[in-house]
């Protein structure tokens, strides 16, 4: 059996000085987390933000995933027709009437995307967390697709976004042992 006590030598984490500070766990909402494949969603939390460097918007959501009572993000770019059209896409898979949105006799879509928004949270959704590899730079992305509507809840009766998921093996009682 390997022990660590307080002599031994742990210079190795010197580099980190004045270099690493705690992450509480809301600080990172992440489909990292989540291993690939398919779960039921609520959305928690919904809202159009700007990003800080480059200004561009983003409608950003909370969600939670049911089977892992996880909170992951929901992220659509909206700067381009064809970043709006995919967010829209799947708004009007999560029951918004998208297809008359900005159109004549519809809503102007500076009224009706942000009046969704206000209603996103209670929504709820079968979607598939898939990881890919970019093919030009090798980069690994963690992607979420809302694949279809489930029944909704009632948004008073959401938890609270960004609640930490239950991880690993239980706390040790004191008189528990490791080893």
């Amino acid at each position: 059996m390997t022990t660590t006590n307080a002599n031994a030598d742990c210079s190795f984490l010197a580099k980190f000085n004045g270099k690493v500070e705690p992450q509480t766990r809301t600080q990172y909402p992440s489909l990292e987390n989540l291993a690939d494949g398919s779960y039921d969603f609520t959305i928690l939390t919904a809202r159009i933000k700007e990003t800080q460097n480059s200004r561009d918007h983003i409608l950003e959501c909370e969600c939670r995933c049911e089977q892992t009572a996880q909170t992951v993000p929901l992220s659509w770019f909206i700067e381009t027709d064809e970043q709006l059209a995919r967010a829209m896409g799947d708004l009007g898979t999560l029951g918004y009437p998208v297809a008359t949105w900005g159109k004549a006799g519809g809503p102007p879509l500076e009224k009706a995307i942000p009046d969704a928004v206000t209603t996103l949270p209670g929504k709820r959704f079968k979607g598939t967390k898939k990881t890919t590899t970019g093919k030009a730079n090798g980069k690994t992305y963690h992607n979420l697709y809302v694949n279809s509507a489930l029944p909704g809840v009632d948004p008073a009766t959401l938890p609270a976004p960004n609640t930490p998921a239950p991880t690993g093996p239980a706390p040790m009682r004191p008189d528990e042992s490791p080893f």
